[in-house]
């Protein structure tokens, strides 16, 4: 049990963290519910799915690759840097 608590240390903190606030929100706000949760998941929907969109770009990307337009073409090496100038000269 321990050692899946501390592989999941992150994923549980984070649990722990959001039912405080929730707890937070209904004892500053006793008329809180579950249609104020709806409008809350709703709001915060966007963000999240355009992080996880980032997450996945970022992830996938092929290594040793800085700048996304430079991913279809190939790292000249010395060798073949003179001929593709001479190819489009």
């Amino acid at each position: 049990m321990t050692r899946a608590l501390a592989g999941h240390g992150w994923t549980i903190g984070l649990a722990a963290m959001l039912a405080l606030l929730l707890i937070a929100t209904k004892l500053i706000q006793p008329d809180f519910g579950i249609t104020g949760l709806d409008s809350l998941v709703r709001a915060a929907l966007p963000f999240a799915l355009a992080t996880v969109g980032i997450a996945i770009v970022i992830t996938c990307r092929p290594s040793g690759v800085t700048n996304t337009a430079d991913a279809d073409e190939p790292t000249p090496t010395p060798a073949t840097a003179g001929l593709t100038e001479k190819a489009t000269a």
